[in-house]
């Protein structure tokens, strides 16, 4: 379909296809006589009604009306059969969904509006409705609910209307009733009479393999509802061993395969391993219980033979957990530790290999053929001087670390495919999937990294990063480090975690500054408790929220506000660099953040008019569509070209372009107050960049080193300098980090729950495009979740 507006003809396409095939059926006896063979499957594809949810929510008219649609196609469908076999009831209907959808017409995650559906049987072999007193009598609470995921409703709940069952004209159609607190159990169905029975989606394969009479499928896990069938109790109890011989025959397999693969102790599945719970002889009472007429106990014993088998394959599933887990686990570690080493020997101690320092006038110079300085007796004594060196605001060149034995790199080498070899004749061994053996040569392979920067890590751990006059402060410090990590998990669970924690780090972090620079940096201080304050808020808001023009229209004046605000201070604090054989820099509003501005203001035009039409149901024009991705591809555009531009950038003026190089891919795929949080984000990115480097140039540097101001004045071009300067890490830089994951999550959650994909509506990307394009939908959606933390990234580069 070419628009969101005429989705429902997806379903009336289906309909009308069935007319013709019916309809040449009727002409055509070969046929005629294969459709009415046993053991005949028709399946219908309803697609209008998902894209109608996703393109105008579940509560839109769209989709309600697509509903009356679809429930009158089902009853077209059961008359036309009905008419067609000459009404024999050999016919039995199941209506279902793959997944359900939240209200903002998304779905994906384990959210109940996702995961629960309605199943709806009704026809040959299908039992009627069940009142709830004698139920709970005959069937001692049959009509519980299960607790697994992608529940299902058996019959008329969750998704589904009474009315569409009623217009069906089907009086034996499975009823459902909620015994259990839940948000569906509140909606006035009419239904409260009738017995609810909860299944899984894997359980509807049996059901339909009973109702036309084929085997089970082979690898299904699904436990045959029994209540659903309208049959003998013989034919229950027979139906419900060959499943739990089915599934029992997949655990069977996987109990011989991890045997097999075992190199150590074996552990069995219990449950299942037991003389007294032997699988043999559980099927073996369960058959003699038939036998003698007990078929409601054997169905039962069939049940239960059936949930073990299923709860052992799952634990021969995960059998080795243990042992990828630690593989895995070692691999993420090694890769850390590697990664933290490359940054430090790039970004804080010289990346050039270590070099021995210069001898002093004193000193004998020492003729050795090897242009490296041999070890010193002392090599700590040396590493702390080096350290004093770098805290002195001079180059520090290190010297080679003392080894017990000389280790070269090819050493390693040969030691890590020594050690990867061993772990490949082990996994071998146990027939392990080819992803194990990538697992393993990672994680050997990070490690080997890290054993070659051996020197380098011996060099830094007595600088005082680890070693501090202070043990126990520092101590304290990594502890305080560690349980933030661990509150930076809690906030996948609950995003308003962030909120606290952006209060306490926007109240707490000026108060560890000295007096002195609290009195002299007061308005700093002020600028990022106040952004502090105003972002946390965000993460307070609703996920779910509907289309608001006004917000979308004030995040974006807030954007154009601080942009000309940027603009006119740019030329006063962050001159453009001084091109060749110019005597000064230059002081004029750059063009760049003028056209960048210009963007914006466009971007708000067609983002209003697309919004009005579409609205309006009239579509998205081409020019409006157009307009869209052009200014998509030209915005993300500028950042790359002005870096590309020759002359060295002041980090504020960086900072700035890219703060409006994503402004207006937020205000085209904004609903409400998304612009507004990135706005703030940016601000509050930005107050942070002037606390670190003020705490950088007034309490890191030696106080003899010329001050470097963050706001420097356009005669003094010092800011444009870059530093040539070392220093040792310390402790402290851990808050940097700290505070880098939590703004990290800020960005992720500040809009949504980026744990919960369906947290994030589809409407702003039809602002792109109308037609149903999953691919592109993903990337618009992908590209708004990823500009906050471009937006740090190039914060943290500043």
């Amino acid at each position: 379909m070419g628009t969101t507006a005429d989705a429902a003809k997806l379903d009336t396409w289906v309909f009308d296809r069935f007319e013709e095939f019916m309809a040449e059926a009727e002409r055509n006896d070969t046929l005629a006589s294969q459709l009415k063979q046993d053991r005949v499957v028709l399946f219908f594809h309803l697609l209008g009604l998902d894209t109608n949810g996703h393109a105008h929510r579940p509560n839109s008219p769209e989709y309600l009306g697509n509903i009356a649609v679809v429930d009158a196609g089902v009853r077209y469908i059961t008359d036309r059969l009905d008419a067609f076999f000459g009404a024999d009831g050999r016919t039995a209907f199941v209506l279902t969904a793959d997944h359900g959808m939240s209200h903002r017409g998304n779905h994906g995650d384990g959210h109940p509006d996702n995961t629960m559906t309605p199943l709806i049987a009704w026809g040959a072999g299908v039992a009627g409705p069940e009142k709830v007193a004698g139920t709970q009598e005959a069937e001692g609470g049959a009509g519980r609910r299960t607790k697994r995921k992608k529940k299902r409703q058996a019959a008329v709940s969750d998704g589904a209307p009474a009315a569409s069952v009623a217009s069906a004209g089907r009086p034996d159609a499975q009823g459902a009733l909620a015994e259990t607190a839940d948000p569906y159990a509140a909606v006035p169905w009419g239904l409260d009479d009738l017995v609810r029975r909860d299944v899984n989606q894997a359980d509807i394969a049996p059901l339909m393999s009973v109702l036309i009479g084929v085997p089970y499928p082979m690898n299904s896990v699904g436990e045959l509802p029994l209540a659903y069938l309208s049959a003998p109790p013989a034919f229950k109890a027979a139906a419900a061993l060959a499943n739990a011989r089915q599934i029992l025959a997949q655990f069977l397999v996987k109990h011989d395969s991890a045997r097999r693969a075992s190199l150590f102790a074996f552990r069995p599945f219990a449950p299942l391993a037991t003389p007294a719970t032997r699988h043999a002889d559980l099927l073996a009472e369960a058959d003699e219980l038939a036998a003698a007429g007990a078929h409601a106990a054997a169905s039962a014993r069939a049940r239960h033979i059936a949930t073990l088998a299923i709860e052992g394959l799952r634990y021969y599933q995960t059998y080795d957990w243990l042992f990828l887990r630690s593989i895995v686990v070692a691999g993420y570690l090694a890769w850390m530790l590697h990664c933290l080493l490359f940054l430090l020997k790039s970004f804080v101690a010289p990346p050039s290999p270590p070099v021995p320092p210069p001898l002093a006038a004193s000193e004998p110079a020492e003729k050795s053929p090897s242009p490296v300085r041999p070890p010193a007796a002392n090599p700590r004594a040396a590493a702390a001087r080096a350290a004093a060196v770098a805290a002195s605001g001079k180059t520090v060149r290190f010297k080679a670390a003392e080894e017990p034995f000389m280790l070269s790199d090819s050493m390693i080498d040969r030691a890590a495919v020594a050690v990867f070899a061993g772990f490949a004749l082990l996994l071998l061994a146990k027939r392990a999937s080819y992803t194990y053996h990538l697992y393993v040569s990672f994680m050997v392979y990070l490690w080997a990294q890290v054993a070659k920067d051996r020197r380098y890590l011996a060099l830094l751990l007595p600088t005082g990063f680890i070693r501090s006059p202070d043990w126990w402060l520092a101590a304290a410090k990594c502890a305080a480090y560690l349980a933030a990590l661990m509150l930076l998990v809690y906030t996948y669970f609950r995003r308003e975690v962030l909120s606290l924690c952006l209060i306490a780090a926007g109240l707490a972090w000026p108060e560890t500054t000295p007096a002195h620079f609290q009195r002299k940096n007061w308005a700093v201080c002020l600028g990022w408790r106040f952004s502090c304050v105003v972002l946390s808020v965000f993460t307070l808001l609703p996920v779910e929220h509907v289309e608001d023009m006004r917000l979308v229209n004030l995040g974006a004046f807030m954007v154009l506000l601080s942009g000309g605000l940027a603009a006119y201070l740019l030329p006063r604090y962050a001159p453009t660099h001084s091109l060749p054989g110019s005597a000064s820099p230059r002081s004029r509003v750059p063009l760049v953040v003028l056209f960048q501005l210009l963007l914006v203001v466009l971007s708000t035009v067609v983002v209003n008019d697309t919004a009005a039409r579409l609205a309006a149901k009239k579509g998205l024009p081409p020019l409006n569509q157009f307009a869209a991705w052009a200014i998509l591809a030209t915005t993300l555009a500028v950042p790359i070209a002005d870096a590309r531009a020759g002359s060295p950038r002041h980090h504020v003026r960086a900072l700035v372009v890219v703060f409006l190089a994503f402004a207006p891919v937020f205000i085209l795929l904004s609903l409400s107050y998304e612009t507004i949080f990135y706005v703030c984000f940016a601000h509050t990115l930005f107050a942070w960049v002037v606390m670190e480097r003020q705490i950088y140039n007034e309490i890191d540097l030696p106080k003899t080193r010329t001050h470097v101001s963050l706001l420097a004045k356009k005669d003094d071009d010092a800011a444009l300098r870059p530093a040539a300067v070392y220093r040792a890490p310390t402790v402290n830089d851990l808050w940097s980090v700290t505070l880098f994951l939590f703004l990290t999550n800020e960005g992720f959650f500040g809009t949504g729950n980026i744990a919960s994909v369906s947290s994030f509506s589809l409407a702003s990307v039809y602002r792109f495009s109308t037609g149903f394009a999953p691919f592109l939908m993903a990337a618009l959606l992908v590209l708004k979740l990823l500009v906050p933390l471009f937006a740090l990234a190039a914060a943290q580069a500043a």
